[in-house]
């Protein structure tokens, strides 16, 4: 009895050193990915052009099937200096909205009630998003001033937004229930 409870305790704990594991990773093939002329050359567009930096991180997290990847691949680029934190915001941004796309797909032969939260996250994403756009070089600014490492601000950017945009909306989850 006493070895099954260390079993369950085990498990999580085998998880999160796998994420860990897999972040290594991620961090190894992201400078390595950085390095490719091509790639350099994309990063250095998507500095300036956030729209398609938003665009760019939307689909290349439907692609990976997952923001937590995305946003570790980012963070692993930051943390070898081979991205600016525009196009870092401007692709965590897209990775919000990218991440919605697996839901969608998941519930269109699922119940109603799977299709509406599905619509309410795309809805509740691509609303923050649209709503950070107009301030994005503003927040990166705010951003820029939250930690001298661009690993830490990527992430304390992917924090912010989430927090600001739940909390911009609660006041209007009666409507967006309706909605």
């Amino acid at each position: 009895n006493q070895n099954k409870k260390w079993q369950l305790i085990g498990q999580p704990l085998f998880g999160i050193g796998l994420v860990f594991i897999g972040m290594k990773q991620m961090s190894t093939g992201g400078d390595a990915i950085s390095q490719l002329p091509f790639f350099h050359n994309l990063l250095e567009i998507l500095s300036h052009q956030v729209v398609l930096g938003v665009l760019a991180g939307s689909v290349f997290t439907a692609i990976l099937n997952s923001s937590t990847a995305m946003t570790g691949l980012v963070i692993a680029m930051g943390k070898s200096n081979n991205i600016s934190l525009l196009a870092a915001i401007s692709l965590i941004l897209g990775a919000n909205i990218g991440s919605c796309i697996t839901g969608w797909l998941a519930s269109r032969k699922s119940s109603t009630n799977a299709k509406r939260a599905s619509y309410a996250q795309i809805f509740i994403n691509l609303g923050g998003v649209l709503l950070f756009l107009p301030f994005i070089t503003p927040f990166a600014n705010f951003i820029s001033n939250t930690s001298i490492l661009l690993p830490r601000q990527i992430d304390n950017e992917h924090t912010i937004f989430n927090i600001a945009v739940s909390v911009i909306l609660i006041p209007f989850v009666k409507t967006l229930n309706k909605l």
